[in-house]
């Protein structure tokens, strides 16, 4: 079953390049909401990790009261992606810079010690932004134990069964078994829907955890009602 992790990494940004990357981002924000209207294809939907993704600008302007230290200007990456075994960082970070490498570029070109155009490579573009990374203390996890692709694979099941119901005329004695039974008869026969006669993997219960807080919480019972 596959895990979501966090990723935070923070640049200081050029004083001099602060209006150029905020127009830079504007860019790649309209560039998605484009692609989103038009329904078509994004150049983060090459990231095959990726859940959610957001870069925006931290300065003292993002805080209502005063912070306890200056606070400079920072780009901020944040995602939650997919990954499991010990490689799931370098792998993910490997998708943003080689799927991601002009936006990568255009960006963090306007950051403090990001590497010059002739020493761009893979591993010094993941180098930059590793360098970067803090600890992440929690984070939101939308679809526990669900990869990216079930979720997008999920999807497209959704909506085909929804136009298969709106299309069909059904007859009006016909019970929730037969409609169900058409259904599956229907998805079985369809190649890309294959994936659906495997069981999915879901995140179970920890059970053990469970009962000793629950065990622990009965115990303290008594004192908390005195």
């Amino acid at each position: 079953m596959i895990n979501q992790h966090p990723l935070i990494t923070l640049s200081a940004v050029k004083a001099d390049k602060l209006d150029i990357l905020k127009a830079r981002l504007e860019a790649i924000r309209l560039s998605l909401f484009e692609s989103q209207m038009a329904e078509g294809p994004t150049e983060f939907g090459k990231v095959s990790t990726l859940h959610y993704g957001r870069w925006v600008i931290l300065s003292r302007e993002s805080f209502r009261d005063e912070p306890a230290v200056p606070v400079g200007i920072r780009l901020v990456l944040t995602t939650n992606y997919d990954g499991v075994g010990n490689d799931h960082l370098d792998y993910h970070m490997t998708e943003l810079v080689t799927k991601l490498t002009r936006y990568i570029d255009d960006l963090y070109e306007c950051c403090e010690g990001y590497p010059e155009p002739g020493n761009r490579t893979e591993e010094s573009r993941k180098s930059y932004l590793k360098k970067g990374m803090i600890k992440t203390s929690a984070f939101y996890n939308g679809a526990p134990g669900r990869s990216v692709k079930q979720i997008h694979q999920e999807d497209s099941l959704h909506e085909y069964i929804w136009k298969f119901l709106k299309d069909n005329k059904w007859d009006k004695n016909a019970t929730a078994v037969e409609i169900h039974r058409a259904i599956r008869k229907e998805i079985d026969s369809k190649p890309e829907f294959e994936w659906t006669k495997e069981k999915a993997g879901v995140q179970g219960i920890k059970w053990l955890p469970f009962i000793a807080w629950a065990l622990l919480f009965i115990a303290l019972l008594p004192l908390v009602i005195v």
